[in-house]
């Protein structure tokens, strides 16, 4: 074995084995970010095509189009204040799943507090957009399901809630 794999002893230079911080990474690609920008807008400016001009614009708020669990109220929102599309329905038949979903997916309850949080904002939203008749068909829905039986305390809560 040692006649196949000699042993030697390497030198270790100190020149090229100096430590690199994070910081020192970041600053460095920030100042090279800095450069070329103000080389782009020197390049711009000879050339007569400067953004001097251009309005400053924030950039769009990103389109939602599906309801996430994480944030379903701030989601749901969105898609109903969507200008472009009429997302309405399509928001609402979303959140119903969500609730369904809460309900369903509780661990001794511990969704149910958001599942009846999202339940008032589908009631608001269902009144604003004249869709009431939707809103009354899901609450009934969820009566004949999840009024008894081990779901039962989430159906005392929407009681207590609605009245």
């Amino acid at each position: 074995m040692v006649k196949s794999f000699p042993l030697t002893e390497k030198e270790i230079s100190d020149k090229g084995a100096q430590k690199v911080y994070w910081r020192e990474i970041i600053q460095q690609e920030t100042e090279n970010v800095q450069n070329k920008m103000a080389e782009e807008a020197k390049v711009a400016e000879k050339n007569g095509t400067g953004e001097k001009d251009k309005p400053i614009t924030f950039e769009e708020e990103e389109r939602v189009r599906e309801i996430s669990t994480s944030k379903p109220i701030e989601d749901f929102k969105k898609m109903l204040n969507d200008k472009t599309e009429d997302l309405a329905s399509k928001a609402i038949e979303q959140m119903t799943n969500i609730i369904r979903k809460f309900i369903v997916e509780s661990f001794q309850g511990n969704l149910y507090e958001k599942a009846l949080q999202c339940l008032v904002e589908l009631r608001k939203a269902c009144i604003d957009e004249d869709e009431a008749p939707a809103f009354n068909q899901f609450l009934t829905e969820l009566k004949d399901k999840f009024s008894k039986g081990k779901y039962g305390p989430f159906w005392d809560k929407v009681l207590e809630f609605l009245f």
